[in-house]
């Protein structure tokens, strides 16, 4: 769930005004399901230009 779908999700948010707007809402949902250790883990484990994608959309403020 947190890569794959949320890189399509943020992919689709940069055309479609409407997933920009729901993107929070889906970041939240993986916050919750997921904890910090495992997002952390699986960030890690990324090709270097995945994880450079994930780290801005996962810790963005």
């Amino acid at each position: 769930m947190i890569g794959e779908k949320l890189i399509t999700f943020a992919e689709a948010a940069e055309d479609k005004p409407e997933f920009a707007k729901e993107l929070p809402k889906f970041l939240a949902v993986v916050w919750r399901v997921f904890n910090e250790y495992e997002i952390a883990g699986y960030v890690a484990t990324r090709r270097p230009s995945a994880k450079r994608s994930l780290r801005r959309l996962l810790y963005m403020h």
